[in-house]
């Protein structure tokens, strides 16, 4: 595993497809919560399928004179992953990036708590999970969803014997080594499962906290069932290549 630097920085990227007030009151309540001397920049990933008023919007904060500087990267929409990777990658004088998302889903002071862990444990990656005690999954999906959600997450703990109890989630923050050198192969949101797996198998420790996660309050998922069906695909790639594979 590649060398990891002690806590410096840490570039917030927010991806964001069709929220306006939430993906204001994200940006804004991260500004509150996080200091300027622990996020160098807050970068808005923004969906090449991003709607009218969440570029407006994004335009409208990037414009904004906040304390933490906020710069748009759009989505070229070639693949999600190795965007991330290479917007990660420029970010030259941050130690550790943070992956959040403008849907409300999880509450911007936790990803603040989450950043102030990193600093405490620099080497390992500080992730959520709906599953572990003080944690529960979206009360306003239906109880199938929130089964086959559960159920999935518990098949991977079983095939990797893994402590995870929440691989589902993109939300995270994580040193940016060994990141930046990770081979990543999933486009769009499959991506997500790829990074938890690529971490877990490089033996990064990981760290959960609870999250009781919220409704969507504005917009919908562009997750079909295709996009979620990929979700399999990383699964079982990942689960016996060899671990000096897991790099470019």
């Amino acid at each position: 595993m590649p060398e990891i630097r002690p806590f410096s920085k840490a570039a917030l990227v927010i991806g964001c497809h069709n929220e306006t007030r939430l993906l204001e009151e994200t940006v804004l309540e991260f500004e509150q919560h996080c200091s300027p001397t622990d996020v160098a920049r807050i970068l808005l990933f923004l969906s090449d399928r991003a709607s009218p008023g969440c570029q407006e919007t994004a335009k409208k904060l990037a414009a904004s004179n906040l304390p933490i500087p906020v710069v748009i990267y759009p989505e070229i929409g070639r693949h999600f992953g190795q965007e991330l990777q290479e917007l990660v990658t420029a970010q030259t004088d941050c130690s550790h990036a943070v992956f959040w998302t403008a849907d409300r889903e999880a509450e911007p002071k936790l990803g603040a708590h989450m950043i102030q862990l990193a600093k405490e444990h620099p080497a390992a990656v500080i992730n959520i999970s709906c599953y572990m005690p003080g944690g529960y999954p979206d009360p306003g999906k239906s109880k199938f969803i929130r089964f086959r959600d559960a159920a999935f997450a518990k098949m991977v703990r079983i095939l990797y014997h893994s402590k995870q109890t929440d691989p589902l989630h993109l939300l995270c923050v994580f040193p940016v080594e060994p990141y930046i050198h990770f081979d990543l192969h999933e486009p769009f949101m499959s991506f997500c499962i790829e990074l938890n797996l690529l971490f877990d198998r490089s033996g990064a420790q990981i760290i959960e906290v609870p999250l009781r996660q919220q409704p969507r309050k504005e917009g919908k998922s562009n997750l079909s069932l295709k996009d979620r069906l990929r979700f399999f695909v990383p699964v079982f790639r990942l689960r016996f290549l060899p671990k000096r594979k897991l790099y470019k």
